[in-house]
């Protein structure tokens, strides 16, 4: 039995390092995460949030459609165009464009794209000239438009009508004819549902169940060629809603009334009455297969005579963050912080030249292919998503992730595994994924300074004493290092705060039965994986030692007499 687990074991061994071997690659490389457009004809399928790279030459002008109310000239001749277009809840559309390397718009917000509804009522729909019923969902922290009667485009004319935020609060306004207005502030980035009942020419505004205002004989005529609107009016007044959206909408052509109307005021859609418009906002879409961010979609279309020729075209998705300011900007700095980060995790698995580590399918950086791709880009993939028996590292920002990932290219790569390390050019740098610039900063925050990653060991009352193992020397052997390995640290002073906030200790070590070391200062260092997070670590003392006893027994073994260390090891 002895002899064939002799053999099996080995077998079992090599299947499993065989299995970790052939593990697909699951990185991409920046080429890999770009995908061809226009290959078909002259119309994208729907992409949110992306890139888009166009090589032509044409005899004659042409145009690339983003959306219906925005177009990019394309002129003739030999050209490339390099564009982003990034869409989220609750902001406008914007677009970057550069045209034969010269910036044509530069982070430009698309006019009607921020609150803007895909819905616009045809003329004369919708009435709001006679008893109607609105409900409307909405979040936000900026000001605008919930709906609107108005001019398709343009400015504010007389008899429009519109709800809107204005300075935080409700407003319902028919053009040149009053307002009213009231309410606690709105803006306030917390759903919140608003109905305007319109019956027998009483306006009536509730917010949240509650009726915030009204007005009696306040009505005027719908205008032909008027439209219903969600989420903006018109241009000089009740504008765009800003910093949120309108996220659901209904209309009632009647004043809903009794129980119908009670169940609507507290967010409920009767059952029994079925609204004329039952509108939602477009979901948030991620378009590119898990790579890229969730965004509003658009449909690219060029516009364009047989006479255009691509040479190039294809879209990647964008990113949150910048990869290529993060390489391009590492120096000693981050040099160090990789150094730390790795030394506190990567090294109990992957080890150094010096020290194996631990697991003997990691990838031994001084010597090994790294099998998941060994750009920085997918690097940063692997620590991202994993892979393997590698899981992901959400603990770690990009910019920590990214110095971890020069240290091993300086420390390891470049001298000891040159084949493994890539140079970074320019042109390397200009492929990756480009980073989103939408505008993050909501209407009235407040900038705030990053918190620095709480520390709650050094604010923690432990007690009179804390157990734990102590390293009580610096040394290269476990004999010089003097470790405690069942220690007891006790505060000799008499202070508030727990052990950790003494001035004096001694540490007992239970399994000798010794005073391993009496000392004064600063207590530890906080190094383990229980206080900084660091792997194959011994918290140490950090202060003066006033005396040390060595790692022997202090106790007198009764069976033959002796002090012979009995301990297994």
């Amino acid at each position: 039995m002895k002899r064939l687990l002799s053999y099996a074991l080995p077998l079992v061994l090599s299947a499993i390092m065989a299995g970790a071997q052939t593990i697909p690659v699951t990185s991409k490389t920046a080429a890999q995460t770009r995908t061809p457009v226009f290959q078909d004809g002259h119309t994208s399928r729907p992409l949110a949030n992306f890139r888009l790279r166009l090589a032509y030459t044409a005899t004659s002008a042409a145009k690339l459609q983003l959306r219906e109310d925005f177009v990019i000239d394309l002129p003739a001749g030999a050209g490339t165009l390099d564009l982003t277009y990034e869409h989220i809840a609750g902001q406008a559309a914007y677009v970057s464009t550069r045209l034969d390397g010269e910036p044509i718009y530069e982070a430009h917000p698309i006019p009607g794209s921020a609150g803007a509804s895909t819905y616009v009522s045809a003329d004369g729909a919708l009435r709001c000239d006679r008893d109607y019923t609105v409900s409307a969902t909405f979040q936000t922290t900026g000001n605008g438009t919930i709906f609107s009667k108005c001019l398709p485009n343009g400015k504010w004319v007389p008899k429009a009508k519109a709800l809107f935020i204005r300075d935080g609060k409700l407003v319902y306004d028919i053009g040149w004819v009053g307002h009213v207005t009231g309410g606690p502030t709105v803006n306030d980035d917390k759903p919140h549902t608003v109905v305007l009942r319109l019956k027998a020419g009483r306006a009536e505004v509730y917010l949240d169940g509650k009726l915030m205002m009204h007005r009696d004989r306040f009505t005027a005529p719908d205008i032909k060629g008027h439209v219903f609107k969600i989420g903006h009016a018109a241009s000089n007044f009740a504008t765009e809603l800003t910093n949120g959206a309108v996220s659901h909408l209904a209309y009632w052509p009647r004043a809903i009334a009794g129980p119908d109307f009670a169940s609507l005021r507290t967010g409920s859609i009767p059952a029994n009455a079925a609204p004329t418009l039952d509108w939602a906002s477009p979901e948030l879409t991620e378009t590119f297969k898990g790579l890229g961010q969730p965004g509003y979609p658009t449909q690219l279309k060029l516009v364009a005579g047989a006479d255009l020729t691509l040479q190039d075209a294809w879209v990647q998705p964008l990113d949150k963050i910048s990869h290529a300011t993060l390489i391009a900007g590492w120096n000693h700095k981050t040099l160090a912080q990789g150094k730390q980060i790795y030394q506190s995790l990567c090294v109990t698995c992957h080890g150094t030249v010096e020290q194996e580590g631990s697991l003997p399918t990691a990838t031994k950086f001084h010597q090994d292919s790294l099998k998941n791709g060994v750009d920085p880009f997918r690097m940063y993939q692997t620590l991202t998503r994993g892979y393997g028996m590698m899981v992901p590292q959400p603990q770690y920002s990009a910019a920590e992730k990214y110095a971890v990932i020069q240290y091993i290219r300086e420390s390891f790569l470049k001298t000891q595994n040159p084949e493994q390390f890539p140079p970074v050019p320019a042109d390397y740098l200009a492929s990756l994924p480009q980073p989103m610039r939408t505008p993050r900063k909501l209407a009235g925050a407040k900038k705030r300074r990053k918190a620095a990653k709480p520390k709650p060991y050094l604010d923690m009352d432990f007690g009179p004493a804390l157990m734990g193992t102590y390293q009580v020397n610096p040394g290269s052997s476990q004999q010089d290092r003097n470790i405690a390995n069942k220690g007891i640290a006790v505060r000799l002073d008499k202070e508030a705060g727990g052990v950790s906030k003494g001035r004096a200790w001694l540490v007992y070590e239970a399994d000798t039965m010794r005073v391993a070391v009496a000392y004064t200062g600063t207590f530890v260092d906080w190094r383990s994986i229980a206080f900084d997070g660091s792997h194959g670590t011994h918290t140490s003392i950090a202060g003066s030692p006033l005396f040390t006893t060595p790692d022997l027994p202090a106790w007198h073994y009764p069976k033959d007499g002796t002090w012979e260390d009995k301990r297994l090891v």
